[in-house]
């Protein structure tokens, strides 16, 4: 049986082209099985569309929930055909559900904030999916770049198989885009500890993607 980076039981997903085909079908058990299967994506996307003075005032996993609400009660307006259209449609869905949630849980503070910033700046002004697509190059074959279609979804889904410390030194240096002093504050290590947390994260998470692609070339 396939295993994960943590060595859990690997369910082999039923493809989300064809998944997204029967929910813009109206198949509701389709539906929940995509949401399913795209919320480590959808995750990413919240943590990489809050700008930095206000990480931490709200909750990303309220966030992450409402885009899937979200998606579903509009599913009927998605136009689109392919995983591609389908990722950039969340992703929309997703920066304004950051924009929505900092308005809501900021209230009284919301002036203030607007004093120093422009709550529209709440979504990072550096397009953070475009500094994930970066990073996840870097990681794939040279022959491959990391996010396009479902390579987005896969890098998503391989960071979510990390344990957790790997997994959030990762997010914090490369989709929250933090320098390594930051990350090791955050984290509540040193910065020599940070990176070599770093380090073997980014090794795990390598031998993750590489085993997906044989698994993927031999089938």
């Amino acid at each position: 049986m396939r295993q994960d980076a943590t060595g859990r039981p690997l369910i082999i997903d039923q493809s989300i082209a064809d998944l997204l085909h029967r929910a813009c079908g109206g198949d509701g058990n389709a539906l929940q099985e995509l949401l399913c299967q795209c919320r480590p994506y959808i995750h990413l996307l919240v943590r990489s569309r809050t700008a930095r003075p206000l990480r931490g005032r709200v909750d990303s996993s309220d966030m992450v929930q409402e885009t899937q609400l979200r998606a579903a009660r509009h599913i009927h307006q998605f136009q689109g055909r392919t995983e591609a259209e389908w990722l950039a449609w969340l992703a929309r869905i997703a920066e304004r559900e950051v924009v929505r949630q900092l308005r809501q849980h900021l209230g009284a503070q919301k002036r203030a904030v607007g004093r120093e910033q422009p709550l529209v700046n709440a979504v990072d002004s550096q397009d953070g999916l475009s500094r994930l697509e970066a990073w996840g190059q870097a990681q794939s074959s040279p022959s491959q770049a990391m996010l396009r279609d479902e390579r987005a979804l896969q890098l998503a889904r391989a960071l979510a198989g990390l344990p957790d410390d790997y997994r959030e030194v990762l997010v914090l240096r490369h989709v929250e885009g933090l320098p390594f002093a930051d990350v090791a504050a955050r984290l509540g290590r040193s910065e020599g500890a940070a990176r070599v947390l770093w380090t073997r994260a980014l090794k795990r998470l390598r031998d993750a993607l590489h085993a997906e692609e044989e698994s993927h070339g031999a089938s």
